[in-house]
């Protein structure tokens, strides 16, 4: 007579298996956890442990920038070219930034143009005509300005973003009148 040992379910899988189970059931768990993490947080653009940045408005991220242009007296050392390119991507930033006019991929003529065509920037537009001409004859006639051109360029464009400037919200107003 022959004794049978009842099988249990373990006895069909492979001894491997058998043997790393429960390290493969912890990799499966670690990598699950993960990819939960990923999806659910990161690529959302949030980590709980992470602050999030409070993002900088357009107009003063582009005063900003054009503080740091001045300061680097580019036009004084000669180097127009950089000056006028700097200064037209800042501007061209801010329009995309603040009104959502794609004037990185456009001419100068289709700028202004498209700040012809919006209710906020048709009075202003006329700075920036003038910022984008010289700036043109700069960059690609190789002209070289005079050092009253650059300073009355770069007050055009102060002067645009200025003008432009969003005005401030109800809450924003709320604020600065609790902080007096």
């Amino acid at each position: 007579m022959t004794i049978t040992t009842p099988r249990i379910r373990l006895d069909f899988l492979p001894d491997w298996m058998t043997d790393y189970g429960l390290w493969i059931l912890l990799a499966l768990l670690v990598i699950g956890a993960a990819l939960y993490i990923y999806f659910k947080w990161i690529k959302q653009g949030r980590l709980p442990l992470v602050p999030a940045k409070k993002p900088v408005p357009p107009y003063e991220l582009a005063m900003q920038r054009l503080e740091t242009l001045r300061a680097e007296n580019l036009c004084d050392k000669g180097q127009e070219k950089e000056y006028y390119t700097r200064l037209t991507d800042i501007l061209r930033s801010y329009l995309d930034t603040r009104f959502g006019i794609n004037a990185m991929e456009m001419t100068s003529s289709q700028i202004v143009k498209s700040l012809r065509n919006n209710e906020e920037t048709r009075m202003p537009e006329k700075y920036m005509s003038r910022v984008l001409e010289i700036a043109d004859f700069v960059k690609f006639a190789k002209a070289r300005p005079l050092p009253e051109d650059n300073a009355a360029s770069f007050r055009s464009a102060l002067q645009f973003v200025e003008d432009t400037k969003p005005l401030p919200t109800d809450t924003e107003k709320d604020t600065a009148e609790d902080i007096k």
